[in-house]
C-alpha cells in the first residue's frame, strides 16, 4: 500500500496543493486585483521596452523572489510571474501615472522603489531600487 501512496500524492495531491497556494498568494498579495485593473494588453511589447528577468518584487504581503519578469517602457512597467508560479497571476501592465506616494527606502546597501498603485489604492509594489532610474517623473531623494 505505501508504494501506491507516494505516486498518488505526487501526481494528484501535490498539483492541487500547488494550484491552491498559487491562487491564495495571488489574492493575499493583491496580484489578482492589480491584474484585473491593469491587464497586460501588450503595452510593453514595443522595441524600446527593456526586459529584466528573474527579479524579486513585493506586492502587498507577498514577496516574489527571483520569479518575476519586468518589462519597462516609456508608458509604464509590465510584470509577469514565471512558470510554474504563474497560476492565478496573469501578466499586468501598470502605467507610470498610476504610481503614487513613491519612496526610495534603503536598508544597508539595498535600495527599494516603493509605490502605491491606483486611486483609490488597489495595491502596493516594492520593486528594485534601480526602477527609479526609469521612472519618468522627478523623485525626491532619488
Amino acid at each position: 500500500m505505501p508504494e501506491k501512496v507516494v505516486p498518488f500524492v505526487f501526481v494528484v495531491i501535490f498539483p492541487i496543493f500547488w494550484i491552491g497556494i498559487s491562487f491564495i498568494l495571488s489574492r493575499v498579495g493583491g496580484w489578482g486585483a492589480l491584474a484585473e485593473r491593469y491587464p497586460d494588453l501588450g503595452q510593453a511589447d514595443v522595441p524600446e521596452a527593456q526586459t529584466f528577468r528573474w527579479r524579486s518584487i513585493g506586492l502587498g504581503a507577498v514577496n516574489y523572489g527571483s520569479c518575476v519578469t519586468l518589462r519597462i517602457c516609456d508608458e509604464g512597467i509590465g510584470l509577469s510571474v514565471m512558470l510554474p508560479f504563474r497560476l492565478g497571476h496573469p501578466p499586468m501592465f501598470v502605467p507610470w501615472n498610476e504610481l503614487h506616494s513613491i519612496t526610495l527606502p534603503s536598508f544597508l546597501w539595498v535600495r527599494k522603489f516603493k509605490a502605491y498603485v491606483g486611486l483609490p489604492v488597489v495595491g502596493s509594489l516594492v520593486l528594485p531600487g534601480w526602477v527609479a532610474d526609469y521612472y519618468p517623473h522627478p523623485l525626491d531623494g532619488a
